[in-house]
């Protein structure tokens, strides 16, 4: 999906290496989940249940505020 490749591209090429290795775990965790789910929870129309994607999906959506 065009849109979750905007949002991830530029957290990876300049977050990523930032993340500490349960972040980075986390991050990978995240990948699998299907697009239609991560868009959701980056557009806010839901939050995720489990708190270790919770903060990974806030990681990544306070990086691209910034």
């Amino acid at each position: 999906m065009l849109e979750l490749d905007l949002l991830l591209q530029p957290f990876v090429e300049n977050e990523y290496e930032k993340l500490n290795r349960e972040d980075k775990l986390r991050f990978e965790v995240l990948l699998e989940k299907d697009d239609q789910t991560l868009f959701q929870w980056f557009m806010k129309s839901c939050e995720p249940h489990d708190l270790n994607m919770k903060r990974i999906v806030d990681l990544i959506r306070d990086a691209s505020i910034n």
